[in-house]
């Protein structure tokens, strides 16, 4: 028995909405796709614009050290103007030992009771770049003596043996940058070493 065409157009038009349906649903998910990538890759950008930042933070610590004479009275176990250290030595006698105090939390380390990147305890850069959201800071740690050469011929704090010029003044530079947005927080690291002479 032959179709009517009334009974054609019923499924035609069944067909046509589930094709509808189909390409809707393939439409919400490749927006829904979209919206994720452009997520995915702001907050790479952001990353990347805290990563520029910090390192020209950490640039501008290392040039500070380098020409900056030293004077073992900036640096305190407080970090007086992003100026840190934590240990002991009678710096008026250069033969003494100079040793760090291993315990305690790292300054550069936020914890619940302290965190220096919110004190005035940092040095912050100047000038920052284009779309960063806070300016970049640093701070600068004295970590006492360490030998230029790999086999040194004479160990430090001998009196009278010229152990100055093969050792030298080691530093920790820690540098804090932010990208566009505060979320965006990128913290870089690097040692230094001064030659004493």
């Amino acid at each position: 028995m032959p179709m009517t065409n009334i009974q054609q157009r019923g499924a035609t038009l069944i067909v046509s909405l589930v094709l509808l349906l189909i390409v809707t649903l393939i439409g919400i998910s490749g927006m829904e796709t979209a919206v994720v990538e452009e997520k995915m890759s702001g907050s790479y950008r952001d990353h990347k614009i805290g990563f520029e930042s910090a390192e020209q933070a950490l640039l501008v610590g290392e040039r500070f050290v380098d020409a900056t004479t030293f004077a073992f009275t900036d640096y305190t176990s407080t970090c007086a103007n992003g100026l840190c250290f934590k240990g002991a030595w009678n710096h008026i006698d250069p033969n003494a030992a100079c040793m760090l105090n291993g315990f305690g939390t790292d300054v550069w380390l936020k914890t619940d009771s302290s965190n220096i990147w919110e004190s005035e305890n940092t040095r912050v850069i100047g000038s920052k770049l284009d779309g960063v959201g806070l300016a970049p800071e640093y701070i600068v740690e004295f970590l006492c003596h360490a030998p230029i050469s790999p086999n040194p011929p004479i160990p430090p704090y001998v009196a009278g043996s010229g152990w100055e010029s093969h050792y030298g003044l080691l530093f920790r530079i820690t540098a804090f940058g932010t990208g566009g947005t505060r979320n965006a927080r990128v913290m870089l690291q690097s040692t230094y070493l001064k030659p004493l002479s």
